[in-house]
């Protein structure tokens, strides 16, 4: 004590300095436990940052402009598609006497036989377009105008097949139609174009 007694200012200033160093500890350690958790806390938020940038989509300008490219080019293609379709799409469809619908069978029948014959493609001899049933018997009224716009399908088509060389033709098969069996045809809701199979 005696020591205290006659150095008190050395004293004072190894206990200031003792204090200072416990304050300087106790609070670095706070600042260390803050700063670890707040480290901790940038790096998730960098990792989850990191893996959304390696996605697919991510909301940068590049990907902002190929996604924008690609919607173009999409909508192109439907627009380009849709124009190449719109030759074939019929204004309106109007029903045809009978027997006007089987002379142009008839006709139809004759034009594809000779095409494909002239072609080298060998046909089956109960040919007739797909439409055997209407050789002997006539078609429906209601029927005509759906029919006659599948019949000029079918001749597109088989034009088609002809250019392209085929050796023979097996068959055609053409499922009934709901007009020919006296019925209305009811598309589907999300139905965007009837099927003529």
């Amino acid at each position: 004590m005696s020591w205290i007694k006659e150095n008190k200012f050395l004293a004072a200033l190894l206990g200031g300095t003792l204090a200072g160093v416990i304050a300087l500890y106790f609070v670095g350690s706070q600042g260390a436990a803050k700063y670890d958790a707040a480290k901790e806390q940038f790096d998730m938020a960098a990792g989850e940052a990191a893996a959304f940038e390696r996605l697919a989509l991510y909301p940068s300008t590049d990907n902002a402009n190929a996604k924008r490219k690609a919607l173009d080019d999409y909508k192109k293609a439907a627009d380009d598609l849709q124009a190449a379709f719109e030759p074939f799409r019929p204004k309106e469809i109007k029903n045809i006497s009978p027997q006007d619908f089987t002379n142009k069978l008839k006709t139809v029948n004759d034009e594809v036989r000779k095409a494909l014959t002239d072609a080298g493609t060998k046909v089956p001899d109960p040919f007739f377009c797909g439409f055997e049933s209407y050789k002997t018997t006539p078609a429906a009224g209601p029927a005509t105008g759906i029919l006659s716009y599948q019949l000029d399908a079918i001749k597109n088509l088989m034009f088609a097949l002809a250019k392209s060389g085929a050796s023979e033709l097996k068959n055609v098969h053409r499922p009934a139609l709901a007009e020919e069996e006296g019925k209305e045809f009811k598309p589907a809701d999300s139905a965007v174009a009837r099927a003529l199979p």
